[in-house]
């Protein structure tokens, strides 16, 4: 059997064995990589962050999140995840926390957007990160969120007036 049948064969079943909200989300956060990707190519993301809500310099303390939000946030993430993995384009953090962030606020997750820069260990070049917050979970970019100086996070206008 060919090597493209045998991927497509497990893709399918791997597929099968998501959770439904997973499944469902899964082809809109693909296609919302897609517009996330383009507008900061396009639009460039100064643009974009009045979209995404009011920059503070220093960030709010996140509520607490029940148990159904907590839950809502690790499969928007773990979701957003796996498009990104899949998408013929590079889906970079700052992708990924876009469409992490319109998914919470469709969903009614309070988080917050971060951005952080660090210096590289090989050149010393700034290198930048993007990643989502949702109470104590790092819903996407968290696994090297720590390296980074965070540097600006965007609130959401909606959980922002509450």
């Amino acid at each position: 059997m060919p090597a493209t049948v045998v991927r497509c064969r497990r893709m399918l079943a791997a597929f099968g064995r998501l959770p439904r909200f997973e499944r469902l989300l899964l082809v809109p956060a693909w296609i919302l990589l897609g517009l996330a990707r383009a507008a900061v190519r396009w639009l460039g993301f100064r643009r974009l962050a009045h979209w995404v809500g009011d920059q503070v310099a220093v960030p709010p303390a996140l509520p607490r999140l029940d148990t159904r939000a907590q839950r809502r946030a690790l499969q928007i993430g773990r979701t957003v995840q796996l498009a990104a993995r899949s998408t013929p384009w590079d889906s970079n953090c700052l992708a990924q926390a876009l469409v992490a962030h319109y998914l919470l606020g469709l969903f009614r997750v309070a988080h917050l957007l971060c951005l952080g820069v660090t210096r590289g260990d090989d050149d010393g070049q700034l290198q930048a990160h993007a990643w989502v917050l949702a109470g104590s979970t790092r819903v996407t970019g968290g696994r090297t969120a720590e390296r980074f100086t965070r540097v600006g996070c965007f609130v959401p206008r909606a959980w922002r007036a509450r």
